[in-house]
Parts: structure tokens; C-alpha cells; sequence
């Protein structure tokens, strides 16, 4: 089967979680016998080559930014208009040279589906509708989590312009796929319609490659992720109050973007040195920290899915996540790992605490984990899972 990708986020270079699960799924795609291809619309700055071939994948990358480049008339006539026209025109501009390019591709690769996620970084920082033309085979959107999604999810205000792009992109899809039960539950409450909707869960390699077994640091709990609000950092440091002033051993180690002023404004003067702000860290730093630390934790408020989840689990590390969004599909509590509410501080704490001071319940818990992860999150079971749900959608298209 020929398969193209939308995606914007394509490893290496600022990439988000998107971009790693569609590298991942490309690649196993591969290995099976499939023809993959990516292309997507990048700011100038993403890094990256504009074409690469990684492990068998072939990635495109465009460019687009905020102004009409060039020396000739036109160019010099767009940079005298109003900066929204501008930015409007350039964006215009933009996109309908990647929509071509896309078609183009269709017709030479032969493909024989596409898929593109709910989120698009360049329709957002373009922030107009552009919706995507019909295309001579289907266009499979699937839900990674939109704007509208989280702000929901956060019980922020719907705001009309993001609602607007993010039904249009909902809208224009042939079909539909999530990557939780409660992506999709959540999806359809802010769509509407009838529409179905089929689950594909995120998977990884595994083992994943290049992390060797190391041995584990004792009282040592590792978070993961961007520091803000919907990841539940600001009241993972709160509980955290409660953990370090009870068990003096414990250290927390804070990997990932963000502001620390403001968390580290949360913590008591007398724990401030157990926390350790590393910043943003290459994956592999990120999963060899979870190979050698005692457990890992993510109360997140809103979640798709949770791929930093696994990939802990993954690595046999102890895991607290989150008991909303999609928790409980990933995690049976006090099984495979265990689940928190954000809002539940001192849960929260007391199962950071009960984890920390039993050596057999880390190993246990850390051991189903990892099983979990291999029978239910395979890249390969994935990769079949999806190239079955791709035939039925191919024959339902072409029956319309």
C-alpha cells in the first residue's frame, strides 16, 4: 500500500508527540513491505532537511513564513500593505503551494491514502480557516487533539476562530480515527453528528532501540513533559511538598520546556533542593531516565492518549498517570501502574510516598507494566492494525 502523511512535526528538529508517533508508525509501515511517505508545511526555522529518507520513509518538508519573500514588483507591493493582509495573503500563498505539491505527490507516488492529524501547527499560527480540497483518494483525520479539544478539556472558553478551523479540518475528513475512546467521545460532543469514528491506539517499538538495562537510582521520581497547566506539573510540585518533606531521600527530577519560576514558587524553602529543572531533553535522555529512575509520574488533566506514559511503562519504570482523560484505557490501577487525580494532592502524594518505601510493589507494578506495553501498544501489532482499517476505508470511498 501507498501511504502519504501529513505531518509538520517530523523528527528531528522541534517536534511534538505527533511527530514521533507518525516517524514511528512510518517506519513499521516499512519494515512490512509499505510505501510510506511524509510531507508536511514548516516554519523556516523548524530545522531539518527540506527532503530526507529515513529508514525507508521519504519526508518532505516546505516552508512558509509570515511575509511575501522576493525582489520583484509583487513582493515589494505585499510589503506596503497592512501587516494582517500581509499575513493573510502570505498564508494563502503558502498553503495552496503545499495543497499542490500534496496532489502532485498523490498522482506520483500513487498513493492510495492520506492522513493528517487534527492539529496543525501552520493553520494555527496562520490563524485562518484553509481547508484541504478533495483529493482523488481518502483523507483520513485523526484525532491527536485539537485547540478546541484541550480548551474544553481545561473548561476554557470555546473560542470561535479555533472552533471554526477545527470543525472545517473535522468536516472535510472521508474518514475518522482517534487515538483513545475518549478522544473520540469528546470529538463527536464538539462536532456533533453521527459520524464513526474508529480507535487506533498510539504503540512504540519494543523494545525501544538503543537503551541498554541501568541499574536504578533509589528515591529518585522523573516527570516528563511540557511545563504547563495541562500536564499537571503545578500540582505535581504541590504534592510534592508533602512527599520530600516526608521522605528526605526523595529527588525529583523535571525534564522538559517551560517557565520554572513559576513552579519552583510552589515549593517550600526546605524541599527547593530535591527538585532538579533539567529543561528540554533528546529522547533518549528522556527514556534513559526512566530505564534508572524508581518511578515516573504525569497527573495530567487532559490527555489523547499518553505516549510519555507508555514509553515509561515501557522501560519496566513504575508509572502514576492520570485517572482522567484517557487513564484508564492505558492503566488498570494498582495493576500496571497507578492513577491519580491532578486535583487530589495529597493522593497524589501518598502514592508517590507508598511506591517510594516498597522495593517488591516498584518491581511489581513496573514488570506489568512493561507487559501491558508489549501486548496492547506494539508498533508492529499497530502498524497491521492500521494498514486493515486503511484497506476498509480505500473500499468504502471508492463504493461512494
Amino acid at each position: 500500500m501507498n501511504i502519504l502523511f501529513i505531518c509538520d512535526e517530523y523528527p528531528p528538529g522541534q517536534t511534538g508527540g505527533i511527530g514521533v508517533v507518525v516517524q514511528s508508525l512510518s517506519r513499521a509501515l516499512v519494515a512490512q513491505g509499505h510505501h510510506v511517505c511524509v510531507a508536511g508545511l514548516y516554519k523556516l526555522d523548524f530545522g531539518a532537511e527540506d527532503y530526507e529518507v529515513d529508514k525507508g520513509v521519504r519526508v518532505w518538508r516546505l516552508r512558509y513564513q509570515k511575509n511575501w519573500p522576493g525582489t520583484d514588483f509583487s513582493s515589494k507591493v505585499h510589503r506596503n500593505l497592512p501587516l494582517f493582509i500581509q499575513k493573510t495573503t502570505a498564508s494563502y500563498r503558502a498553503h495552496q503551494h503545499f495543497v499542490d505539491f500534496v496532489q502532485q505527490l498523490v498522482e506520483k507516488e500513487k498513493i492510495d491514502i492520506v492522513e493528517m492529524p487534527d492539529w496543525v501547527n501552520a493553520i494555527y499560527d496562520m490563524g485562518i480557516n484553509l481547508p484541504f480540497p478533495k483529493l482523488k483518494v481518502p483523507l483520513v483525520v485523526k484525532f491527536h487533539g485539537s485547540r478546541s479539544f484541550f480548551d474544553f478539556e481545561m473548561n476554557r472558553p470555546l473560542r470561535k476562530k479555533w472552533l471554526r478551523i477545527d470543525k472545517a479540518i473535522y468536516d472535510r475528513a472521508d474518514a475518522l480515527s482517534a487515538t483513545s475512546n475518549y478522544a473520540a467521545t469528546i470529538n463527536a460532543q464538539l462536532f456533533g453528528g453521527n459520524r464513526k469514528i474508529n480507535i487506533l491506539y498510539n504503540a512504540i517499538d519494543m523494545p525501544l532501540p538503543g537503551i541498554e538495562p541501568i541499574k536504578r537510582d533509589d528515591f529518585t521520581v522523573v516527570f516528563a513533559g511540557t511545563l504547563i497547566e495541562k500536564k499537571g506539573i503545578f500540582s505535581l510540585m504541590k504534592a510534592w511538598n508533602m512527599v520530600a518533606q516526608k521522605e528526605k531521600r526523595a529527588r525529583l527530577w523535571v525534564l522538559g520546556k517551560g517557565e520554572t519560576e513559576p513552579l519552583k514558587q510552589l515549593l517550600n524553602e526546605r524541599v527547593q533542593d530535591t527538585v532538579f529543572f533539567k529543561g528540554h531533553q533528546a529522547k533518549h535522555i528522556v527514556l534513559e531516565s526512566f530505564a534508572k529512575a524508581t518511578m515516573a509520574v504525569f497527573p495530567s488533566y487532559s490527555e489523547t492518549f499518553g505516549l510519555v506514559a507508555i514509553e515509561a511503562m515501557s522501560m519496566e519504570c513504575p508509572t502514576i498517570f492520570t485517572s482522567r482523560a484517557s487513564g484508564k484505557e492505558l492503566i488498570e490501577d494498582g495493576v500496571s501502574g497507578f492513577l491519580v487525580d491532578p486535583d487530589h494532592i495529597q493522593e497524589m502524594a501518598d502514592k508517590i510516598l507508598t511506591l517510594l518505601g516498597n522495593t517488591a510493589l516498584q518491581k511489581q507494578v513496573g514488570k506489568c507494566g512493561k507487559q501491558e506495553v508489549e501486548s496492547r501498544f506494539n508498533i508492529h501489532h499497530s502498524a497491521q492494525e492500521h494498514i486493515e482499517y486503511y484497506q476498509q476505508t480505500i473500499a468504502h470511498f471508492k463504493n461512494k
